[in-house]
């Protein structure tokens, strides 16, 4: 009539056993606060400019979970590369910002207020002018996500990606234009001074020739007029 009492405390001792393992299991199975999470973020931009070009640059941040807020650091050369302002274009709904410095841009962006946190495929995008030529070098440096209870996710050596920006092309000068102002500089032209002093001559010449005309009737007309004179006299002589 006792035996059956330390079975029944057998059996309690394993259903005790039974229900703290099941209570571990479910517990265990309970998922814990994380951080967010993202696929390997992505960079991409214009792969070849002219000294003055936009430049489009994205990044793409792939399936996130539970981001709050996130800071981006992009590393350029300023000396090649300068941020257009207020072309930074991030998620829907939030505040964003881009604080230049010597070594690139600083991207933040939040969420405001009481707004969800965000999750799913997000993409930032914003623009650079080519300032020089060169290769410039664009590295996501860092990403770092938060969460609303302010856990973080840091990347590093995100991704990168690379601008050839050409030189500004060399006009070479045209030779049939000549050099500026040669216009203005009178081509000396060969000049008819011995024609025109024949030319004279000649006029001079035509001229003497008829004074030296006119002078020899002249000295005929005298002549023969001397010659009458002397005729006469000898007449009046004989008689």
């Amino acid at each position: 009539m006792h035996s059956p009492r330390p079975r029944a405390r057998r059996v309690g001792a394993a259903l005790a056993v039974a229900g703290a393992a099941s209570a571990l299991t479910l517990l265990t199975a309970l998922p814990a606060s994380a951080a967010p999470t993202v696929a390997p973020p992505t960079l991409s931009a214009t792969a070849n400019a002219a000294i003055g070009d936009t430049i489009d640059v994205s990044i793409a941040l792939p399936a996130t979970t539970d981001v709050y807020a996130y800071e981006l650091q992009l590393a350029y050369d300023p000396a090649l590369l300068d941020y257009v302002d207020g072309s930074l274009s991030g998620p829907a709904g939030g505040f964003d910002s881009a604080t230049e410095s010597p070594t690139g841009l600083t991207v933040l962006h939040s969420r405001l207020g009481t707004s969800p946190a965000l999750s799913g495929d997000l993409a930032v995008s914003l623009e650079l002018t080519a300032v020089a030529s060169g290769t410039a070098d664009l590295d996501l440096a860092s990403v770092v996500l938060v969460d609303a209870a302010g856990a973080s996710t840091p990347l590093t050596d995100v991704a990168t990606s690379v601008v050839v920006i050409a030189a500004p092309p060399v006009t070479e000068p045209d030779p049939g234009a000549g050099t500026p102002g040669a216009s203005a500089t009178a081509t000396p032209t060969p000049t008819t001074v011995a024609a025109a002093a024949g030319s004279q001559g000649g006029d001079l010449a035509s001229t003497g020739l008829a004074v030296g005309g006119i002078a020899g009737i002249v000295a005929a007309a005298v002549a023969a007029v001397a010659a009458g004179l002397l005729v006469w006299r000898r007449a009046v002589k004989t008689r």
